[in-house]
């Protein structure tokens, strides 16, 4: 996670295309597919899901969650949750 922190990453709004199978990635990413909260990006042999979680905050977790796609290992990873997006990342 904390290297994809440092990537100057251009988010952009997902479209349903753009996200992996129903339930690869748990029931977050899921919702943020159907309800629209969620962004996209790509860097090198990643492609990157960020999720904006609508309800966020103790007890619940952090706003922000971060999985990804890597192309040449064919694997998803979560990275996890966090309260702020890294200054190096770029929102719509």
């Amino acid at each position: 996670m904390r290297l994809r922190t440092n990537w100057p990453l251009l988010w952009r709004l997902a479209g349903a295309e753009d996200w992996p199978p129903s339930a690869l990635l748990g029931n977050d990413f899921d919702w943020a597919n159907k309800t629209g909260t969620g962004f996209v990006a790509h860097h090198g042999d990643e492609t990157l899901y960020l999720i904006d979680r609508d309800w966020f905050g103790w007890p619940d977790p952090p706003q922000w969650s971060l999985a990804s796609y890597d192309r040449r290992q064919d694997r998803y990873y979560v990275w996890g949750d966090f309260a702020e997006c890294p200054p190096a990342w770029r929102l719509p």
